[in-house]
């Protein structure tokens, strides 16, 4: 029998825990409670891991947090948590886990899932899942399905059945008929990124890797695709590397903030690694900017008299100036320079994305020889810097990227 763990404060949530664990009996699922309460009374209730137990793991005892701040517990309880959860299901003491609540018990469960493997059921739902909340504070880089709740959770009523039982339905069907955690098959994985900005070039490159037989995965370099990717290679499972969007770089140049912000410390597994890798530094000339912050002169005043288009109506790509995204090249060929495998730069002349050839709204020709003289003058000189005449867009430049990954990787052309 499958067991799942839901995530939540019996103090507060429990009648909700019930209605699930009685939906996952009919289903022949078991049910395992994890107990984060921080309030003064908890009541009994069967088949728990208690809130003293999660605590106990973070070294501390309960009994001592009497006068502790509630956030103050809270990390506690992360941190219990971030040791427990992934022992459990080392243990198979469930092979699904959901979480049920507001914002304490979402933040509190998303930390725990994230400590979890990719492919492992993970689902919140939650009152807060919805609005103006940053979606990366919900599911950080893991697969987590999120559900908002539409009412909060006061006592089971007629919406909330409605939500809870289709939220079960969904966990049951991931447990029963998939839920399987990742596993490295030991094959060559190329990993590749890509963003709206450079679609059709990469994924131009991307189809030539794939008719030559290998196997690619793509991220979308927006933030979290990045941390995913840093990840991987940590781990061992992308075992090359064609990096053609470095665009979180421009977050990190900027304080790490911004819409494409959560991917810092890019190239570093890679060049640490010693993986093959060819490297592009696509996308680094604009950044994304929400009207809000467009308009606020959050990240640039006078806004107006740069060059900017429209991508879609929630986001405007504004051009960087060549200062600017001479900082940003900087930032990436000290990072390239601490390589310890095989790096080939490529670097496209006139036009780092789709767009910026002359006469288009992002060409800029200032912005583009700052980039290529950092290069010139900043890059390790044993790493090869092959130089195309043309726009990061042609689908030449796409061949050339996907020929040298393959040359890299021991592919004859």
């Amino acid at each position: 029998m499958n067991t799942i763990a839901i995530l939540a404060c019996c103090d507060t949530k429990l009648n909700e825990m019930l209605f699930l664990r009685k939906y996952f009996l009919t289903q022949n699922i078991d049910t395992l409670f994890l107990d984060i309460s921080l309030g003064p009374d908890v009541p009994e209730v069967e088949n728990r891991i208690t809130r003293e137990e999660l605590i106990a793991a973070s070294g501390r005892k309960w009994e001592e947090l009497r006068e502790t701040e509630k956030h103050e517990k809270m990390l506690l309880m992360i941190e219990g948590l971030k040791k427990t959860v992934p022992d459990l299901f080392q243990k198979q003491a469930f092979q699904g886990i959901m979480c049920i609540g507001g914002l304490q018990n979402m933040t509190i469960g998303s930390a725990a899932m994230q400590a979890l493997p990719v492919g492992v059921p993970k689902m919140i739902v939650s009152t807060v899942a919805s609005g103006s909340r940053k979606f990366s504070q919900v599911v950080g880089a893991r697969d987590i399905v999120v559900m908002p709740s539409l009412c909060d959770f006061t006592g089971v009523n007629e919406i909330s059945r409605t939500i809870l039982t289709n939220a079960a339905a969904a966990m049951t069907g991931m447990t029963t008929h998939a839920g399987q955690p990742f596993q490295c098959s030991g094959k060559q994985l190329i990993g590749s990124t890509f963003m709206g900005a450079n679609n059709d070039m990469a994924s131009r490159a991307i189809r030539r890797l794939q008719d030559a037989g290998r196997e690619v995965v793509s991220f979308h370099s927006t933030g979290t695709g990045g941390k995913l990717l840093e990840e991987f290679i940590e781990t061992g499972v992308i075992t090359a590397v064609m990096d053609l969007s470095l665009h979180e770089t421009v977050y990190e140049y900027f304080g790490n903030r911004g819409f494409g912000e959560g991917a810092p410390d890019r190239l570093l597994q890679g060049t640490r690694k010693g993986i093959p890798m060819v490297v592009c530094p696509g996308c680094i000339d604009f950044m994304c900017i929400t009207p809000e912050d467009l308009k606020s002169d959050r990240f640039f005043p006078e806004w107006e008299k740069r060059k900017y288009i429209w991508h879609n109506p929630a986001l405007a790509h504004v051009k960087l100036t060549p200062e600017e995204a001479k900082g940003v090249a900087s930032l990436l060929v000290s990072r390239l320079n601490q390589a310890k495998g095989e790096v080939r730069v490529l670097l496209p002349q006139s036009g780092l994305r789709s767009l910026s050839r002359p006469g288009d709204p992002l060409y800029d020709e200032e912005v583009d020889a700052a980039v290529a003289g950092v290069f010139a003058s900043q890059l390790r000189p044993d790493i090869p810097c092959i130089r195309y005449t043309g726009n990061f867009d042609d689908p030449e430049f796409a061949d050339l990227c996907a020929d040298i990954m393959l040359q890299l990787t021991g592919e004859t052309i």
